[in-house]
């Protein structure tokens, strides 16, 4: 397979401002590198982590590329050796018990209202893994309403190289008199038909407004306990909401304060909001009454069990929506 080489000035983690060129370099030391040495001194990959499977393939290939043409010294490949006994233990234990394909169940808001769309996006794209490193998948997804009820279930075959788009906000009523949007929530399961790489498939969910469009990958539940966000005080600019999705089957109880300073100090007009979210429900809160002189300030969702707690950032006429996670 023929492997892009990528410019030495382009950036392999921004976060970490590490370059293609950088990470050369280091690998190149007659001292060798691993690839958790790597991280480990550049400090990549550990801020968004969106990096990770880039560094992990760039080290691979690299290294591959440095033993077919004799760049590889006796010095390298003792560094390769060092490995720790929990690596060591993994190898062994990979020696003796099978890979299986594991689910791990994702979550994802569904906003629906004027000029507000909201689609479910499944790709799987072998990137720049080998042929056969990617399976094909059973995605199984549930679309369900604020209050959990069950609007649609559906299970769908995803070879490679095949997308799924499913238009998951048809599925909702539209928002009550007075409500910006309504909102719901789909739970989704892949299943491969057999073991692969991580990284080549991720659901999406897609929000379409008047004047733009946002996407974010999905993720697991958050763990019980508290979620913690830092925004900038600009209601002139921009309206703020929380998503709480419940992950499970049983009544979810929790709840939202604000503001905070961002080392978590509860400012004086502390305002708490505290919920029951039904089985597999969904809720939004508006953020509202920050003072002025809030300039940045923090926000707490404290969650009692499973829940995918989740930022909204729009206009005030909500023509653009932003969505993140924690």
């Amino acid at each position: 397979m023929d492997v892009k080489q990528e410019s030495d000035l382009e950036p392999l983690c921004s976060c970490a401002n590490l370059t293609y060129g950088d990470a050369r370099k280091l690998l190149a030391r007659p001292s060798g590198m691993t690839y958790d040495q790597l991280l480990a001194e550049t400090g990549a990959g550990q801020t968004c982590t969106a990096c990770l499977l880039n560094m992990e393939y760039f080290c691979s290939s690299e290294g591959a590329a440095a033993a077919a043409t004799g760049l590889v010294t006796d010095a390298s490949l003792k560094a390769q050796e060092r490995r720790s006994l929990k690596l060591r233990l993994y190898d062994w234990l990979d020696t003796v018990f099978p890979l299986i394909a594991f689910n791990r169940t994702n979550f994802i808001p569904i906003l629906c209202g004027p000029d507000i769309e909201t689609n479910l996006r499944v790709t799987n794209h072998k990137l720049l893994f080998k042929e056969g490193h990617n399976p094909p998948f059973k995605i199984r997804y549930a679309i369900r309403n604020a209050a959990g009820g069950l609007l649609k279930r559906n299970t769908a075959l995803l070879g490679v190289g095949e997308e799924l788009n499913v238009p998951v906000s048809t599925f909702l009523d539209p928002p009550e008199e007075g409500q910006p949007f309504s909102i719901g929530m789909v739970e989704i399961d892949r299943f491969g038909k057999f073991p692969g790489n991580r990284g080549t498939t991720r659901p999406q969910v897609e929000i379409l407004s008047k004047d733009g469009s946002s996407a974010v990958h999905s993720q697991a539940y958050n763990s019980p306990g508290d979620i913690w966000f830092t925004a900038q005080n600009r209601t002139d600019e921009e309206r703020l909401f929380v998503i709480v999705l419940n992950a499970s089957r049983v009544d979810l109880v929790f709840s939202i304060a604000y503001p905070f300073s961002p080392l978590g100090v509860a400012a004086g007009s502390l305002q708490v909001k505290q919920e029951t979210l039904a089985g597999k429900g969904a809720y939004v809160h508006e953020v509202t009454g920050i003072a002025p002189d809030e300039l940045v300030y923090s926000l707490r969702a404290q969650i009692g069990h499973a829940a995918k707690v989740m930022l909204l950032c729009a206009t005030p006429d909500l023509s653009r929506i932003s969505v993140d996670h924690p």
